[in-house]
Order: C-alpha cells, then sequence, then structure tokens
C-alpha cells in the first residue's frame, strides 16, 4: 500500500510541474479588445467579468460560468459532463471547524466507470491550510474524504445562460441525502487520471482545461455569507471560466445552498449580493 502512495504522489508531482503546450485565446480582462472579444465568445459582459472578482455573487453569472462548461460537454465527453454536471453534500460537511482554513474538493475522474463511486465528481475535505504554489500538497493517507450524491443536467436545450437560469429556479434535490466516504489514496488515483485525462484534452481545447486537480475555498466572510443561509445541503455545479489570468485553470466549482424544500437558495433577503460562491484557489485568489 505505501508503495502505492508513493507512485500516486510522483505521478501527481509531475503533474503538478506540467505546463499547458499551446497558446489559447482567452480573456484578457486588461486588454480591451479582448473583451470585447469575451462578449461575443464567452457573454462575458463587463458586469460578468467584475463578478468573477467577488464572492458571492448573482445567478445571472453562475447560469453564464456553467452554461460554458455545458456547451463544451461534447468536448469534456470523457467525463460524462451532462449527467456528471453537478454533486450535492450534506452541510454538515461544510460547518467550520475552527482547527481548520477551508474546504478542498478533488476533482476525480473514475475512468472505468467502477468501484460504485461516479464517473466524475469532486471529493470534499477540511484542511489546515494550503500552499499556493502546491495547492494538491496533502500529508495524510489516511484520512476519508466526502462523495457527493450526483446529478445531472435536466434543463432546456440549447443550454445557454436563460436556461441554467430555468434550472437553477425549478431544479429540486431529491430528500434525504446519504453521502459516503471515499480513502484518500483512492481520491488521488482519481484525481491522477483526471489530471491525464486534462492532457489528453490539450488538442481539443488548445490548452490544459485544468492544471491542478484541486479547488480551495478558503473560510472567509464570503463563506461565511453561505453558511448564514442556513442551508440543509451544498451544492456545485461545474463551470469553465476562461480568464487569461487564470491561465491554465478554468474549471472550476460553483456552490451554492438549498434550503429545507429543497430549493436553491436564490436570493437573499435584505442584500443585494447574490448567493452562489466561485472563487476558489487555484486560480489565484483575487486581492
Amino acid at each position: 500500500m505505501k508503495n502505492e502512495h508513493l507512485i500516486i504522489l510522483l505521478a501527481l508531482t509531475w503533474f503538478v510541474a506540467c505546463t499547458p503546450r499551446k497558446e489559447e485565446i482567452v480573456v484578457n480582462t486588461e486588454n480591451t479588445e479582448e473583451v470585447e472579444k469575451s462578449i461575443n465568445e464567452f457573454s462575458f459582459t463587463p458586469e460578468t467579468l467584475k463578478s468573477i472578482k467577488s464572492d458571492p455573487f448573482l445567478m445571472s453569472s453562475a447560469a453564464i460560468f456553467s452554461s460554458n462548461f455545458l456547451d463544451r460537454s461534447n468536448d469534456f465527453n470523457e467525463l460524462d459532463a451532462k449527467n456528471n454536471f453537478s454533486g450535492t453534500f450534506d452541510a454538515k460537511y461544510f460547518k467550520k471547524d475552527s482547527t481548520k482554513k477551508g474546504v478542498r474538493f478533488w476533482y476525480c475522474y473514475n475512468k472505468s466507470g467502477g468501484g460504485g463511486y461516479p464517473k466524475f465528481f469532486l471529493a470534499v475535505e477540511q484542511v489546515d491550510y494550503y500552499i499556493e504554489d502546491n495547492p494538491e500538497y496533502f500529508s495524510d493517507f489516511s484520512k476519508k474524504l466526502t462523495v457527493p450524491i450526483i446529478s445531472g443536467y435536466t434543463g432546456s436545450f440549447p443550454n445557454g445562460k436563460e436556461s441554467l437560469e430555468e434550472y437553477y429556479r425549478n431544479h429540486n434535490e431529491p430528500d434525504p441525502i446519504v453521502n459516503k466516504e471515499i480513502e484518500f489514496g483512492k481520491v488521488l488515483d482519481f484525481a491522477f487520471q483526471f489530471k491525464n485525462l486534462m492532457i489528453d484534452l490539450d488538442s481539443i481545447f488548445g490548452h490544459l482545461p485544468s492544471k491542478y486537480a484541486v479547488a480551495y475555498f478558503d473560510f472567509n466572510d464570503a463563506y461565511d455569507s453561505l453558511l448564514d443561509l442556513n442551508p440543509i445541503k451544498i451544492k456545485y455545479t461545474m463551470a469553465y471560466i476562461p480568464i487569461k489570468g487564470d491561465k491554465p485553470n478554468y474549471l472550476r466549482p460553483v456552490l451554492m445552498g438549498i434550503d429545507n424544500s429543497g430549493k436553491i437558495i436564490i436570493e437573499r433577503n435584505g442584500y443585494s449580493k447574490g448567493t452562489f460562491l466561485q472563487k476558489s484557489f487555484p486560480p489565484p485568489p483575487y486581492q
């Protein structure tokens, strides 16, 4: 078992050092021409670009980000993207532990589709800290992570922003929810498969869709705002956000709360800000 873990560790270390092999066209928020290009190619208005820099944010932006992922679902074919679009956890796994610094999601690609795990999912853990130049750092093989209940995109097609907004408003989560655990060594195995797939997709995207297999959310004021909604469950939907400053990490989860009726919490009474979170690391956190 130790040898197996060492092999996984060496493989992940090698992949962390990998870099994209091709130059891609993505949104450069400091270049007016490319911002205008983003409005046409990605429906990123100046307001949307601004929303990427702050959490919590509105459903309208969440719909744009996640619709980009669905629009490229054929490119993400191996992930069975539409059927593994979202995952739901019991909110207890997100309750803040005073000894921890945040939650970290691991992108897990179960290539064989066996073992009782979804084909693609995000496993979650709470971590003591993270290292900016090595966000996949780990030190404890004995721990277990939590596996979500996976659901597919059930909205209308073509996808687009309006279809995602309809999905967010009307989608009901099944009740009750029972999450299961997964050994950390297995998570690393799936993470290795995910990163290998990202390199395979380089030829389709013209870049690595994601260099890392993790998304970390710090315990900060934005995170508190999500828990202040008193959600019964926490749900993620996958998003693809090609912002040049985030290169090469364009995949990220969008987090939202589920109330006791099974509905996504869209509005936050008394506040003008939204109820969705997407500003994870990597990409680098905005100041």
